[in-house]
């Protein structure tokens, strides 16, 4: 038989093998091959689970501030807008992302989610990258890269827009960043340790805490890839690698220097020792510890959506003893594993540091068990214990110090008291156990998910903004509506005047007209406190009684009338109202206090508003137009307010 018709017995599976073997043969052929589907379940157990949460919530706060902000500037106004510092941060990708969603998809919380969730699934992947890159993909990643993926730590800066906005790319960032000084040291191309300075100027545009990766990839490298003395191993460090500092410096000086001149500083004085302590004592033991381990479990709600880590004294005490006991139990086995800790716990003292001396100054230290804080700690703090328990693999151009075990490990096992209980146990497979801690550790963590959902999915800002939509879509054509403040559950006072009504709807297409100063409308309508549409009563000072008879109050003709109030109001701005009786269509000039407005006034039985501003006690008018003349004995100046039952 020819041998272009024989089969070989040992020939390689084509197409159609690999095809009709199944998933599980493919699975079973390389280790690898499970743990990235182990790691791909995973992801899509974390993307469902916060999905879950996420599209229950809606904007709160600082989301309206931007979205009002994007509905009024372009693209290319880069001083006004893009470079415009908000609460002392610089944000300029982050802004560019909130204008294209708000002129895409305005006031749509659905669409936020979505984008939300793939930074998050790529933030998910390029940490698994990173550990698959140092550690290799054995099973025991799984139970670092669970624990990064649920940890309720990063949830809140996920959840609230205006945190993500920040978070989500910093943490991108920061991952891809060791990603590459990692894939550089191992593979000693120059051009893939520069990539990591540029993913780091990549998140400096969504957050200025991204300048945080220099030191971490810096200490990263001293302490694990140098040897010797601290003077050492900079030395060391330096001439090996001159070129990517060099890299990364070029981004960060200029960024830092442009940050100190241009970014306004809160300027408040700093944090008094003892809340110094507190913000740290807060942070480690109510949120940090438990959070590694799938807590806090329990919340404290604060403001109107959302929550801060709130653990019993059980699962503080708990938590605390297992974190410890775990750093300390891997120092004690293995040499240089407390390299890892030191790398985990610095950035986290520096975080906490910052944090210190800018928001816990005018917040207080319990600003310490608020996670959106120190989300990006996580990254650092899994990070840090995988490299205090596992060694790194594979070929390197600059190798690792690897953990070595200590002596008194072999010397304790090797007894014989050890060897019989080691005897009567029953043998576990290591993917038995990884099996066991991930599970153990996605249950903690979604408890706490589930939870912090009680508290983040009562938002009054959704039902207030979709009974105003609903309201504003069967309203009559061409309303004018009152530009009031918001209810304080809505957007509170402290983001004026962003909390105006109008910038809440303003990225709306097909919003209303909003009564301004010194303009006038015939009829006007009000928000209540649920978002309704209702008429507008105005509660103030009424003028007083005109003296013309048979009900006519005051006429308005050819000569300047005065209308005087019962009293004079404060400074303030107030909404005129008139109803009045015209022969005929008019025009006339309206003074009142620091506003002079040109009004139109229609025949037969009208009302009118006018905005106005100052302390008034009299309603000054012109002449009128043409030969009407005008009735009035229902004028007054004051607040709006809206009639309840009514419609406009």
């Amino acid at each position: 038989m020819p041998a272009s018709l024989g089969v070989r017995s040992d020939a390689a599976p084509g197409p159609t093998d690999i095809r009709r073997r199944g998933p599980r043969s493919w699975l079973g052929g390389d280790p690898a091959r499970r743990v990235a589907a182990v790691a791909a379940i995973l992801l899509a157990l974390q993307a469902g689970l916060r999905a879950w949460v996420g599209y229950r919530g809606f904007f709160f706060l600082d989301d309206f501030a931007f979205t009002g902000r994007a509905a009024q500037h372009s693209l290319s106004d880069l001083h006004g807008y893009l470079l415009l510092p908000y609460n002392s941060h610089l944000m300029p990708g982050a802004f560019v992302e909130v204008w294209v969603l708000t002129a895409l998809w305005p006031l749509n919380f659905a669409a936020v989610v979505t984008l939300n969730l793939v930074l998050q699934a790529l933030v998910g992947f390029a940490f698994y990258r990173l550990l698959r890159e140092l550690f290799g993909a054995r099973p025991a990643i799984l139970v670092p890269f669970a624990v990064f993926l649920f940890t309720p730590i990063t949830l809140p800066a996920f959840l609230w827009w205006a945190a993500a906005l920040n978070q989500l790319p910093q943490q991108l960032a920061m991952i891809t960043a060791l990603w590459c000084h990692t894939r550089y040291l191992r593979t000693g191309r120059v051009r893939v340790g520069v990539l990591g300075a540029v993913a780091t100027m990549g998140g400096l545009l969504f957050s200025e805490k991204t300048i945080l990766t220099v030191p971490l990839v810096a200490g990263f490298t001293l302490l694990w890839f140098a040897d010797g003395s601290l003077p050492r191993r900079v030395l060391t460090a330096w001439r090996a690698h001159w070129r990517v500092w060099l890299a990364y410096l070029a981004v960060s000086l200029p960024y830092a220097a442009y940050y100190l001149l241009e970014v306004p500083s809160p300027g408040r004085p700093p944090a008094s020792g003892n809340d110094i302590v507190q913000l740290f004592g807060s942070s480690f033991g109510h949120a940090l510890d438990p959070g590694l381990l799938g807590g806090p479990w329990s919340w404290r709600q604060i403001g109107f959506a959302g929550a801060l880590a709130d653990p019993g004294k059980l699962s503080t005490y708990v938590a605390g003893v297992t974190v410890v006991g775990f750093v300390a139990a891997s120092i004690a086995w293995h040499r240089r594993a407390v390299y890892g800790w030191l790398m985990a716990l610095g950035y986290t003292v520096l975080t906490l540091a910052l944090l210190a001396g800018s928001r816990a100054t005018f917040i207080g230290p319990f600003i310490g068990n608020e996670y959106r804080y120190v989300t990006d700690v996580a990254v650092v703090a899994v990070l840090g214990a995988t490299l205090a328990v596992l060694r790194p693999v594979g070929t390197w151009v600059t190798p690792p110090l690897l953990l070595e075990r200590r002596s008194w490990p072999h010397r304790f096992t090797g007894t014989q008291v050890i060897r019989d209980v080691r005897d009567v146990l029953p043998r576990v497979r290591p993917a038995v156990l990884v099996a066991v801690a991930v599970a153990a550790f996605v249950a903690s963590a979604a408890t706490s998910t589930v939870r912090y959902d009680r508290y983040w999915s009562i938002n009054p800002a959704r039902p207030y903004v979709a009974t105003l939509r609903s309201s504003l879509a069967l309203a009559p054509r061409g309303v004018v509506v009152y530009d009031q403040e918001v209810p304080a559950e809505v957007a509170w006072a402290l983001l004026n005047p962003y909390n105006l009504l109008s910038n809440l709807v303003g990225p709306l297409p097909d919003g209303p007209r909003f009564l301004k100063l010194g303009q006038s409308a015939a009829s006007l309508a009000i928000t209540d406190s649920k978002g309704h549409l209702r008429r507008t009563a105005i509660v103030g000072m009424a003028a007083i009684p005109g003296p013309v008879l048979n009900g006519c109050g005051w006429l308005l003709g050819s000569e300047p009338v005065h209308i005087p109030l019962v009293q004079q109001t404060f400074p303030w701005t107030w909404v005129l109202h008139m109803a009045y009786n015209a022969s005929a269509d008019t025009t006339a000039t309206m003074h009142a206090g620091a506003t002079t407005a040109t009004v139109s006034l229609s025949r037969g039985l009208h009302e009118i508003y006018v905005e106005v501003a100052g302390a008034i006690d009299t309603v000054d008018f012109s002449p009128l137009s043409g030969d009407a003349t005008v009735c009035t004995s229902d004028l007054s100046v004051g607040r709006p307010e809206p009639l309840d039952g009514t419609a406009p």
